[in-house]
């Protein structure tokens, strides 16, 4: 689950699920409305293997670690 509280912009921001080897999944896309949003989804790997996740628009990406 990944809630967003101060984008720096409304619309539709790309989910991308990082894991420790570096590469990045596509699992969604999280709609920003008044800078905030909540996208959930059921990650296909261990919480544990996940460095981060990404969400990018295309004008700003952000960035959380699990």
């Amino acid at each position: 689950m990944v809630t967003v509280t101060t984008a720096p912009a409304d619309g539709a921001y790309s989910v991308l699920a990082v894991d420790r080897a570096g590469a990045a999944y596509a699992i969604g896309t999280c709609q920003v409305i008044n800078r905030t949003g909540t996208f959930g989804y059921q990650l296909g790997m261990a919480v544990a293997k996940v460095s981060e996740i990404r969400l990018q628009s295309a004008d700003a990406v952000l960035t959380a670690t699990p």
